[in-house]
């Protein structure tokens, strides 16, 4: 289930909100905004396992069990757009593997779409 708002342009959500139930019981949101001067890029996700939460913009992360957080983990930010597009010129002209399967691409857009018809529709949708 996702909510957004545009709020600078009229053509792209600016924040989103998307709650998520995956396999296994694991339950996790998704909060990316670029609303002012800052933005985000949170996550959590929860299981009986335990938790995973952090933030891609700000590059960190965390990881609960039981009652003991782990130490923050902290990452560099890599712009993976650029790294992916490379890949993909190296596929196309013979130099290297597809870096995501069709059927990996095709997801994407799926769980994409599913956001945009939830945020319209304000329900679940499952992919």
């Amino acid at each position: 289930m996702a909510h957004g708002r545009r709020i600078h342009t009229k053509v792209l959500e600016d924040l989103v909100l998307v709650s998520v139930e995956l396999e296994n019981g694991v339950l996790g949101t998704v909060d990316v905004s670029k609303v002012g001067q800052a933005r985000t890029g949170r996550f959590e996700f929860v299981c009986g396992a335990g938790q995973l939460h952090g933030d891609q913009i700000h590059c960190y992360l965390e990881v609960v069990t039981g009652n003991t957080v782990a130490p923050r983990q902290t990452f560099n930010q890599v712009p993976t757009v650029l790294h992916l597009l490379r890949d993909w010129q190296a596929f196309l002209e013979g130099r290297g593997q597809n870096p995501v399967s069709g059927e990996e691409g095709l997801y994407a857009i799926r769980v994409c779409e599913a956001c945009i018809t939830s945020m319209v529709d304000q329900r679940w949708i499952e992919v």
